[in-house]
């Protein structure tokens, strides 16, 4: 199975099991896109503006659109929501990783990925 193959399979695993919570998360606590469904369009957005940058700057769009899909991949864990999908406070994963970053999470989920 080539690296792209792998990365597909990863990246729909990844969004298939965290479906419902992509749809209604928000991109951040406080910042951009910090309201119902801001995660789902944060990243909607980050891969039409990098459709759009492949154009001028060709590269491999499958690892390209898998690192964006999965960028913040981690605000599900990380977030904690109300009813109206806004992030009410960080969870307790979430507060230990606003001293590490959430770098850890997505490696975290992606192994378990790999291994189930």
């Amino acid at each position: 199975m080539s690296l792209n193959d792998k990365l597909k399979v990863a990246v729909q695993t990844v969004i298939q099991k965290n479906k419902g919570r992509l749809m209604y998360y928000p991109a951040a606590k406080s910042n951009h896109h910090s309201y119902l469904g801001g995660l789902l369009q944060h990243i909607t957005t980050m891969l039409l503006a990098a459709e759009k940058l492949t154009t001028i700057y060709p590269c491999n769009t499958d690892l390209l659109y898998s690192g964006i899909i999965l960028h913040d991949i981690g605000k599900v864990y990380e977030l904690a929501t109300d009813e109206t999908g806004l992030g009410t406070e960080y969870t307790l994963e979430g507060e230990m990783l606003t001293l590490q970053g959430d770098v850890w999470l997505k490696v975290k989920l992606l192994s378990r990925e790999e291994t189930s």
